[in-house]
């Protein structure tokens, strides 16, 4: 049977039907589509936003470490100076913590390649802090300033840049 031969009714229902079946078809496509963007959506949100918001914290922990090293340079008294040192102490902690729970949490080698570079350069920084911590400790302040900027610093920068 050929189209030319046709009713023109019976060309418009195939027509149609034709149609129906092809939007049909595009509706079983999407909706297959969207469960794989609701399991990457879900990757998303529930493994990669966390894991991000635990790296903004080391960071902000960085930056108190920072801070409070800084201070300890500033300050002339001995009691702010160990208040200081006390708050350094809590941010590397609370770092170290946080870098625990990212361990426990990536699986995949880029991941972990990743974090080891992290912690390897969060042992620089550790080492770097107690000699800090160290001279300031013997008295010898303007040596620690000078520690701090020519040494401490371009570690720290490091060390920000694996967190990134």
């Amino acid at each position: 049977m050929n189209l030319s031969d046709m009713k023109i009714s019976a060309r418009l229902i195939l027509g149609f039907a034709i149609m129906g079946f092809l939007i049909m078809a595009l509706g079983a496509v999407a909706l297959w589509k969207s469960t794989a963007i609701q399991d990457d959506f879900r990757t998303v949100t529930d493994q990669r936003i966390p894991r991000v918001a635990m790296l903004n914290e080391v960071k902000g922990q960085l930056n108190q470490i920072a801070i409070g090293m800084r201070n300890i340079a500033l300050v002339e008294d001995a009691a702010e100076q160990k208040r200081q040192q006390g708050a350094v102490l809590a941010a590397r902690q609370k770092i170290g913590e946080l870098l625990a729970r990212l361990k426990a949490d990536i699986s995949t080698t880029r991941g972990k390649e990743l974090l080891g570079a992290i912690e390897a350069q969060r042992a620089r920084y550790i080492e770097a802090q107690n000699r800090y911590m160290a001279l300031v400790s013997e008295g010898n302040v303007a040596g620690a300033r000078a520690y701090l900027l020519t040494e401490v610093r371009p570690v720290l920068d490091t060390y920000f840049g694996a967190v990134d």
